[in-house]
């Protein structure tokens, strides 16, 4: 009875922990269009916020290689951050291309997510 008591227990928490969400980008063309990127994309949170499994992401950058014109990067979710309205701001730096600048909202979810899944067009502001 304990044991079944103990497992029930670690499911039970392993439930409430969300997990992080991956996004995953391949094919990336380089800026001749004939090859595959390489470079970096720079990732920020917009305000420093509390996910919904109680980790604290700041806003300092995390640097993403791009090679052989791919990455995967894994976020903590903020659609159910505290505050609410946070973004990550995506600022991609690969050779030869112009410098693009994106908004993320990135939800909760188990499945990987491509770069298009998590691009908005709208900026939000941290509540206060």
């Amino acid at each position: 009875m304990k044991r079944s008591l103990t497992v029930a227990a670690l499911m039970a928490c392993a439930s409430l922990r969300a997990a992080t969400t991956t996004i995953t980008q391949t094919r990336i063309a380089a800026g001749d269009g004939k090859h595959l990127a390489a470079g970096a994309v720079t990732i920020t949170a917009t305000g420093a916020f509390t996910a919904a499994d109680g980790v604290r992401v700041e806003t300092t950058d995390l640097v993403v290689p791009v090679i052989n014109g791919a990455f995967t990067v894994t976020l903590e979710p903020n659609d159910s951050g505290v505050p609410a309205g946070t973004q990550y701001v995506a600022v991609w730096q690969l050779t030869g291309a112009k410098l693009r600048r994106d908004l993320w909202q990135v939800p909760t979810t188990s499945s990987t997510l491509i770069v298009r899944d998590v691009v908005v067009s709208t900026v939000t502001l941290p509540a206060t």
